[in-house]
């Protein structure tokens, strides 16, 4: 948790009382901790009403124009969680999401253009000539201000690359302008590599 103990017992009652009143958020909330073994409902039977439930309502308040629904929507049928997987139609999401200012959903637009590179397992040098994971390298705190100081990419991910990388670095740069860590991490990594955007190692 951030800032508190992790409670699923607790998280469970909340999702419940939402999900009672239909808040689509907390349908998926119920959902999801089901789906990871934590019995948030009886059976299997409750377990696919409940699935039911949590899209019919994602889907209605995405159509109204929720874009917190519009990305929550698109994360499922990205990764074929209760839905077909269907990359085209979570793009379309993200899109109608980020074109809202959601900086997830336009973080999420440009990894689904950088097919093919594993941004975070790019492997990074630093002055010292010492090597990290940029994603462990970010998720430390001391290594998150320190780990751009110099910073050289010197390995790439395996596998040639089969997206849009230039339409990523823009959706990245999206997000990365209005603070989404994540987002700046990923725009650097293509700056470094110069992927989809010119080189610049500076």
């Amino acid at each position: 948790g951030a800032g508190v103990r992790p409670d699923v017992s607790k998280a469970i009652a909340l999702f419940k009382k939402g999900a009672a009143k239909g808040d689509a958020l907390s349908l998926l909330g119920l959902w999801q901790a089901n789906r990871q073994g934590k019995h948030a409902v009886k059976d299997d039977k409750e377990s696919a009403k409940l699935a039911a439930s949590a899209l019919a309502a994602l889907q209605q308040e995405a159509q109204a124009g929720s874009h917190v629904a519009q990305r929550a929507l698109a994360d499922l049928y990205r990764d074929g969680a209760g839905v077909e997987k269907d990359e085209a139609e979570a793009e379309k999401l993200y899109e109608a999401s980020a074109a809202q200012g959601n900086v997830v959903a336009a973080n999420a637009l440009g990894l689904l253009n950088v097919k093919g590179r594993d941004l975070a397992n790019v492997q990074i040098k630093s002055e010292g000539g010492t090597t990290a994971g940029i994603g462990k390298a970010v998720g430390n705190t001391m290594g998150s201000s320190l780990s751009w100081v110099g910073a050289k990419i010197f390995g790439g991910a395996e596998g040639e690359a089969s997206g849009d990388e230039a339409k990523a670095s823009e959706w990245f740069e999206k997000a990365a302008l209005q603070g989404y860590g994540p987002a700046q991490r990923n725009l650097g990594v293509m700056y470094l590599n110069g992927w989809g955007v010119e080189r610049d190692d500076v």
